[in-house]
């Protein structure tokens, strides 16, 4: 076959294709029967190879399938199969896609474990056929797939489809050494030095993380080796459920996605997964973050805007610079206090903190409701008496008061639980098996031994109750603000209840059911002219259309860079992260986690009560201080950290000293049986700069030295985007100052 645009090369036991820019370079193990092995991705202008296993029989793509008794059988790229292959090549020339085929894959051989001999034709009522497709774009370094299945049976159900399965993702030849892995998780991101070595401090060798959650909020990956990068993206617009597995073995990163089919429980007549992009680039984090973003910002999640543009995202809450976390509780879990202080106690501090921090402040406010905390979900009602006139005394001074409420959850031991007969609305799991009898209830457990129940999104009566809850807080307490927990911290749960109108197991109902939710809050407030804005918990993508802000508390590990303003920044708010007591009596602990806050544009704070307090003590003024220059220069430059994105953080050419702290974490979770609980400890830059980009173009740089005595850094900026493109002089002045200059570099 010739083409102007594409080489290819298919040998006795080979095949290669590319486009001057990428390539992909496939192993024929047996050529009769058509087992495909993927070698590797090549940049092609530096020759760099990176490859995805050991060895050629090691698979890259594996699916899980389960019979009417649930019996497993998994097959895979290396599976006995009649195969073949073909190209097919666009009438003008532009785009050319390799088709590789796995027919009359045996699921029953696989349950028995017989891999090793392929099914007569003549017997094909339990095989599988399966076909990968892979598609190259002229004058492009993406490779775009699409796998697809045909399942000739009536009694196996697809339970998951794990693509890309990697054993060994490296650089061929290079110094494992140098390996980078990117990942946006926990929050803001994590840039992971020799990953193969083990991942880092907390989860240490495994991680899984669901999308869509706190845990993968955006849907790619990348890994790096001395500049020469690859890029796994799913540019998914649904946003379907995905889990990521990472694990560091032997001195080997193991990375796998698992996909799961709509209509679990069913023999499916066939499967697709589309949206599966790979590529090649040049540079590090930054730079692969610039890649999904390119993507990413002509989803609908981003269909309103800048900030700046955003109706449902009012001007007093981008004006905020501080936060506090206040309750009035006892059994509050994680901000349990040593005692039940009144309402009228608790809008007291509020005041206290508000006199030696004067700026505009937002109050996180828990135990509101007369209910103990984890119990009586979705009946946050009535209040405590006294609290909507506290809520009015705060508003006189310009503290907005934001209740917490759980949008996730119910409790079965709630009145609306039996009222409405909420168990028919709940999200049900199911056993894995084709045609199961019986769903359950998923069971949480929380704090105080609380055992909750996931609602399904999907449900028109859980979207409208919850808004129901929202419209009465508004309207019994007049409260400004309303904080909706876990709806993008906890990935909505696959659910098999057939009589909720959705596809069963995998599907996107899940996240369009919050998205609807959403839009029906944002839609009352407009319209009723009540005017309420949402924040939920953490950062996950597909929700910020409909909330003002996300809540960054949980993102405290070592090795986090900024990936989600780098993608997002100037499209949502961000605020908050945890502070503890033991922060302050480190207190490089408490400035450091202020100082990254304030430079990643993250509005700072969210102080717990008990912090809080000692805050206002005489020993801990230095501590205070230095939250009051946060605050003020927040206000200052609030228009680039809110409004703005953060482009390439300028690279210091002088020595920045090293500020050694830890930091402490006492959220307990277990992932993959790692427990993420105890004191995480951090070697970061004396001095940290970023730089801001406003969307016409108006540069700052948000700075700040956390040291103790004056530090002189120089920086070089790379910002050709914005005209900065060489050496030159370029005017400064602090934003709450008078002008100055500034030699760039």
């Amino acid at each position: 076959m010739m083409s102007r645009h594409f080489n290819l090369l298919e040998a006795e036991n080979e095949i290669r294709l590319d486009n001057g820019l990428i390539g992909l370079e496939f192993v024929c193990l047996e050529r009769d029967s058509g087992v495909f092995s993927l070698r590797g991705i090549r940049k092609m202008n530096s020759g760099a190879l990176f490859q995805f296993q050991n060895s050629p029989e090691d698979p890259w793509w594996e699916m899980e399938w389960r019979d009417t008794k649930g019996f497993r059988a998994r097959i895979n790229s290396s599976s006995p199969a009649r195969g073949d292959y073909h190209f097919e090549t666009s009438e003008t020339d532009e785009e050319i896609t390799l088709c590789l085929r796995w027919q009359g894959i045996s699921l029953y051989h696989a349950k028995c474990g017989d891999l090793n001999r392929v099914i007569p034709r003549e017997s094909e009522s339990d095989t599988v056929d399966v076909e990968v497709a892979v598609t190259l774009r002229r004058d492009d370094p993406f490779a775009y797939w699409k796998s697809s299945m045909k399942n000739n049976s009536s009694c196996w159900t697809l339970w998951q489809w794990t693509l890309p399965l990697a054993g060994n993702v490296h650089r061929d030849g290079a110094d494992r050494h140098n390996d980078n892995l990117i990942v946006p998780e926990g929050g803001w991101g994590a840039y992971l030095s020799q990953p193969a070595e083990g991942l880092f401090q907390g989860w240490n060798q495994k991680l899984q993380a669901m999308y869509p959650s706190f845990m993968w909020p955006m849907q790619f990956l990348a890994f790096d080796n001395d500049k020469q990068g690859l890029y796994i993206g799913f540019h998914d617009p649904e946003a379907h459920p995905k889990l990521l597995n990472m694990e560091a073995v032997d001195g080997n990163l193991n990375i796998s996605v698992d996909h799961f089919p709509e209509n679990m429980t069913q023999a499916q007549p066939d499967f697709s997964l589309e949206h599966i992009v790979t590529g090649v680039f040049q540079g590090d984090w930054y730079d692969a973050s610039g890649i999904y973003r390119d993507w990413a910002l002509k989803q609908k999640w981003t269909r309103k805007g800048n900030i700046a543009d955003r109706s449902d995202i009012p001007e007093w809450m981008r004006e905020i610079v501080l936060w506090w976390c206040l309750s009035s509780g006892k059994d509050t879990g994680s901000l349990s206090l040593p005692s039940e202080p009144p309402i009228e106690d608790t809008a007291d501090l509020a005041c206290r903190l508000h006199e030696r921090f004067p700026y505009r402040t937002g109050i996180h406010w828990y135990n509101w409701g007369e209910n103990l905390f984890n119990t009586d979900f979705p009946d946050f009602l009535p209040a405590k008496p006294g609290f909507r006139e506290e809520v009015e005394r705060l508003r006189e001074r310009g503290v907005t008061v934001m209740p917490y409420i759980n949008a996730r959850l119910a409790d079965p031991n709630s009145p609306s639980w039996h009222e409405d007969g909420m168990e028919e609305h709940s999200a049900k799991r199911s056993s894995p098996r084709c045609i199961p009898e019986i769903m359950h209830n998923y069971i949480e457990k929380y704090p105080n031994d609380q055992l909750m129940v996931p609602m399904c999104s999907h449900t028109a009566y859980w979207q409208d109750k919850i808004l129901d809850v929202i419209r009465n807080i508004r309207r019994e307490t007049g409260v400004d603000a309303i904080y909706l927990d876990q709806v993008a911290a906890g990935a909505p749960p696959l659910c098999f209840d057939a009589s909720h109108g959705h596809p069963l197991g995998g599907g996107a109902y899940g996240v369009t059911g919050y998205q609807d939710m959403l839009d029906k809050m944002v839609a009352w407030s407009e319209e009723s002219g009540e005017g309420v804005a949402l924040t939920t918990e953490s950062d996950a993508e597909p929700f910020m259309a409909g909330v003002a802000a996300f809540l960054m508390w949980f993102s405290t590990h070592p090795q986090s860079v900024p990936i989600f303003p780098t993608v997002y920044g100037g499209y949502v708010l961000t605020f908050g992260r945890a502070f503890y007591g033991a922060d302050l009596q480190e207190p490089t602990a408490f400035i450091s986690k202020l100082g990254q806050m304030f430079t990643w544009g993250c509005q700072p704070g969210w102080i717990h009560s008990s912090v809080a307090e000692k805050l206002l003590l005489p020993e801990h003024e230095t501590a205070a201080e230095y939250l009051d220059a946060v605050c003020r220069a927040f206000t200052s430059g609030r228009r680039y950290l809110t409004e703005g994105r953060m482009l390439r953080p300028p690279q210091p050419l002088s020595r920045n000293g090293s500020f050694k702290t830890s930091w402490e974490n006492k959220f307990t979770m277990h992932v993959a049986g790692q427990s993420t609980a105890g004191r995480l400890k951090l070697d970061m830059p004396e001095v940290l700069c970023t730089l801001w980009a406003t969307p016409d173009d108006s540069l700052a740089l948000a700075m700040t030295n956390m040291s103790a005595g004056e530090r002189t850094v120089r920086y070089r900026l790379e910002a050709p985007e914005t005209g900065i493109t060489m050496a030159g002089r370029y005017r400064l002045r602090d934003t709450a100052a008078a002008p100055g200059e500034f030699t760039g570099q």
